[in-house]
């Protein structure tokens, strides 16, 4: 619910402070008063255009204005982060917990960066799947394994790696690898297997795409196997 920040919630009774010091610098917005402790908040924070000099703000709304500052400021080191690339909300949560943001604050930070669109757990982990298979290979078991050390649920988790063709990326490492040691089976077995089975590939999976990618035409060296 939205903090009443009109003039008629800025009264001068016995459980107020007034407004003594506004410094603003480098975006950040210090509002100190007479009798509570400063305020700290981005300047973009809505009260930070409302409080002037002399003004009186009752204890109990100041100290709800406190703890909405601290989520607002939350919710910008969250937006910095995503402007990266797309995180998790586990992620969100950790990054901010090591900026020094306590955790009550840091959640309903994460909260309201959900309610407006800004993460979505399947659609990270839509996005993590994609860049793996793309860029660095893997089996969608261990993509997976990834998925959930990120703090995305098992069944989002399953879901986005349902559909990751290992045999076809087993057989395209392995084709890459054959062109490299295509005179020596016993050592492209030995390299390429254990490279396989790193990536999270099964043993079945990796024997397969091994013998394929030795075979095939471009990369066959016409030496015996062992």
């Amino acid at each position: 619910m939205p903090i009443d920040i009109s003039k008629s919630a800025i009264t001068t009774p016995a459980r107020s402070a007034r407004v003594t010091e506004i410094r603003r610098r480098r975006g950040q917005v210090t509002i100190s008063f007479d009798s509570a402790s400063p305020l700290e908040c981005n300047r973009s924070f809505e009260i930070a255009r409302h409080l002037s000099l002399g003004d009186t703000i009752e204890l109990p709304i100041l100290e709800r204005l406190r703890q909405r500052a601290a989520v607002h400021v939350a919710e910008s080191i969250g937006e910095k982060l995503l402007t990266q690339r797309p995180r998790s909300e586990s992620e969100l949560l950790t990054r901010m917990k090591r900026r020094g943001v306590q955790m009550t604050v840091a959640k309903e930070a994460v909260a309201s960066l959900r309610e407006r669109g800004l993460i979505d757990d399947a659609a990270f982990a839509r996005y993590w799947t994609e860049e793996r298979v793309r860029a660095r290979p893997r089996a969608g078991r261990q993509i997976q394994a990834e998925l959930r050390a990120k703090g995305v649920a098992e069944s989002i988790a399953a879901a986005a790696t349902a559909d990751v063709p290992d045999d076809e990326l087993a057989e395209q490492l392995a084709r890459k690898s054959a062109q490299r040691l295509q005179h020596d089976w016993t050592v492209y077995e030995r390299r390429v297997g254990s490279m396989l089975l790193r990536r999270g590939f099964s043993y079945e999976v990796a024997q397969r795409a091994l013998r394929t990618a030795w075979e095939a035409p471009d990369t066959a060296s016409g030496i015996a196997e062992p």
